[in-house]
């Protein structure tokens, strides 16, 4: 995973667990005394929806990322190997540097 997915993602969970926990306490309050204060509705529920569908996300894309890792080494291994056989075929031995035209 890359260095910014990852700070994005635990900035996004920080926000998202901190939100929940201060809201949390007014939402228990208001299912446990419903009927005094009024029916609940769903904006109720979207700061504990937003950290659910966070780490949702977050194992998602770490699950489907499994299945690319071994796709990329392979790519890179095939790719490694056809270059040094082109520079057999080619007769090319160390580097290979161009000159300007004149």
């Amino acid at each position: 995973m890359d260095r910014t997915v990852g700070l994005f993602i635990a900035l996004w969970l920080t926000f998202a667990a901190g939100i929940t926990l201060v809201t949390l306490p007014m939402l228990l309050d208001h299912i446990a005394n419903s009927k005094s204060q009024g029916q609940l509705s769903g904006f109720d529920f979207v700061p504990l929806g937003i950290l659910v569908s966070g780490i949702f996300l977050f194992k998602y894309g770490r699950r489907t990322g499994k299945a690319e890792e071994a796709f990329l080494l392979d790519f890179i291994q095939t790719t490694l190997e056809a270059r040094q056989e082109d520079r057999k075929l080619l007769g090319l031995r160390g580097t290979v540097e161009n000159s300007p035209l004149q």
